[in-house]
């Protein structure tokens, strides 16, 4: 199901290429305030009236130009590509933290015992700490990305004791498991290597999970 944001991003970039560069850096500006009307309509018109309060699509209108705004400030500074690598990384952390949640329930190879310790970590404040370490392999060029995501591999956590390794391994077997064929050609190949994290030990965290 398409998103409001989605929908806008759409109707906004097929504007964006009729209209001439828009150099009004207000949002509120009578220009920009033109396009958002246009948006707003042209959105109506395709996904129906009923889908979304014109507030919300509004507020989605502000958010993507605020976002096409920022891209262009920092292509202009030469951090766009630094952006972008570190945004894929917050969005890898976060499917990192949701992936062992869809895993856990329905895991027969683990015991209770062992559900109660992961839900204990993954509970927790600081519980992307405790993730696996990885780190992506230093090509990018566009012929490496045509071929899909880069491998990345898994560095040793040097606090990490073996019964949280155990768990997490058994959930990442379990994910890529029950990966359909497409999902698996789109995921990154993942390897563990026996380089050393330099990622320090979690504060606090449970004598069954760190050691000193």
């Amino acid at each position: 199901m398409i998103s409001d944001q989605n929908a806008v991003r759409k109707v906004y970039q097929e504007f964006k290429k009729d209209q001439q560069e828009n150099e009004e850096n207000h949002f509120d500006s009578p220009g920009n305030q033109a396009v958002a009307k246009r948006v707003l309509c042209e959105v109506r018109s395709l996904y129906g009236k009923s889908k979304w309060k014109k507030a919300v699509i509004r507020d989605a209108v502000r958010k993507h130009w605020r976002s096409v705004r920022d891209d262009e400030t920092r292509k202009a500074k030469g951090k766009f590509e630094e952006h972008r690598r570190q945004a894929k990384r917050g969005n890898r952390v976060k499917r990192k933290l949701s992936r062992p949640l869809s895993s856990l329930e329905n895991n027969t190879a683990l015991s209770e015992g062992d559900k109660t310790k992961d839900r204990e970590i993954l509970s927790s404040p600081n519980a992307v700490e405790y993730m696996s370490s990885e780190e992506s392999d230093p090509g990018d060029t566009a012929e490496e990305r045509s071929r899909g995501p880069k491998p990345r591999k898994i560095r040793k956590l040097s606090w990490e004791e073996s019964k949280l390794k155990n768990i997490k391994e058994i959930l990442d077997e379990c994910y890529f498991s029950g990966l359909n064929a497409k999902q698996r050609r789109t995921s990154a190949r993942v390897s563990r290597c026996e380089e050393v994290s330099p990622r320090p030990c979690p504060v606090g965290g449970p004598n069954w999970a760190v050691h000193s």
